[in-house]
């Protein structure tokens, strides 16, 4: 949810141990503990190699008669590093996660992901970050994209809602002339859109149901910027 203005009123359903938060973060700790199945691969791997490695090394030295080469075959051979390449970034992952708000039911569930093709969300709220972008613009026939992103960051100059500040970054990166002045007219919002009026001839900006209702009031505005007049 983005909130620019308005009021908004919170009440707690829970606090504490009981918050929706509290048990993610216990979850995060539960599947952190959770060891994923390749660790199990590894730790059976280690109660064969461990004993063959304390008794093959000193096997070899006898054979070469060369102390230094069972010391070498403890020292390279200990799997310590064998062992913690599967805890470690196991758990590193998983925190890295939940700092990022994506919550994984242990280690298997994060090496499952990489073969992840198509991902389905249950809703868009899910990927929401409150910074929308203007990815296109479909315009009529005889409209063009310069007129259109003239007007609609003319109408959003003095709104400070994310798809009005989208709309002003992308008429000021294309170097749109812009609009100076709204006059004698009535602009604002109406059922949560944008709304400029003129004579007959209504301009706005919101979802397509809305722009597809036909206007019952109608104010006169002049909008104007270098000269020109709509």
């Amino acid at each position: 949810m983005v909130l620019d203005r308005g009021p908004i009123v919170v009440e707690a359903t829970a606090v504490g141990g009981d918050t929706r938060l509290s048990g993610l973060i216990d979850e995060v700790r539960t599947f952190r503990d959770r060891p994923p199945r390749v660790q199990g691969s590894i730790e059976m791997f280690s109660k064969w190699w461990v004993p063959l490695v304390l008794v093959g090394a000193p096997l070899a030295g006898l054979i070469t008669n060369d102390v230094r080469l069972t010391l070498l075959l403890w020292v390279v051979a200990c799997p310590c590093a064998l062992l913690l390449a599967a805890p470690v970034p196991h758990a590193a992952a998983l925190s890295t996660a939940s700092s990022i708000g994506v919550v994984a039911r242990g280690g298997d569930a994060l090496e499952a992901a990489a073969g992840i093709d198509l991902a389905l969300l249950d809703k868009t709220g899910t990927l929401t970050s409150g910074q929308p972008r203007l990815s296109e613009v479909r315009l009529a026939k005889s409209q063009k994209s310069e007129n259109v992103l003239r007007l609609a960051a003319g109408l959003e100059q003095r709104s400070n809602h994310p798809y009005a500040a989208v709309i002003l970054q992308e008429a000021s990166g294309l170097g749109i002339a812009e609009v100076t002045s709204i006059q004698d007219g009535d602009a604002g919002v109406e059922r949560g859109n944008t709304v400029v009026r003129k004579s007959c001839l209504v301009v706005k900006i919101g979802s397509s149901r809305m722009a597809s209702r036909s206007p019952t009031i109608c104010w006169k505005v002049s909008i104007q910027h270098s000269g020109y007049q709509f």
